[in-house]
């Protein structure tokens, strides 16, 4: 286990799996996380996405994982880090695809003004719900 507690969520992908199907076609990922060097000449700041789910309905979930004591707070500089992992992940892969934030956290994110920049938000609860198996 490491400090930033992402091992203790790898094993559970299945689970992130069943949470996110909603609405999802059958057999609709492949995912991975994801890192990319700062390339000047493309305009690219280096950054990692912890996992990306890329969908069959044309839609890549770019999902952040978070240890925390309680919600989640997004600040403005951490919103603007979520943007620009957006913006750089969009001109590296140069995909055309839909591109949604997912949150996964121990107690979800915290409700204000720089929350909703997150499409969905998983928490421990989902994903040790016994009602999912």
């Amino acid at each position: 286990m490491t400090d930033n507690g992402k091992e203790n969520v790898k094993p559970r992908y299945p689970r992130i799996r069943i949470v996110l199907m909603t609405s999802m076609p059958e057999n609709s990922f492949l995912e991975s996380s994801w890192f990319v060097k700062a390339d000047k000449n493309l305009g690219i700041t280096g950054t990692q996405i912890d996992m990306i789910i890329d969908r069959r309905d044309h839609v890549i979930n770019l999902c952040e994982i978070k240890f925390s004591v309680d919600e989640y707070i997004i600040n403005r500089d951490y919103d603007a880090a979520i943007r620009n992992r957006i913006e750089t992940f969009r001109t590296a892969t140069g995909t055309k695809k839909a591109l949604q934030v997912v949150f996964i956290t121990t107690y979800g994110v915290k409700s204000n003004m720089y929350s909703g920049i997150i499409q969905k938000q998983i928490t421990t609860d989902d994903l040790f719900a016994e009602a999912l198996f």
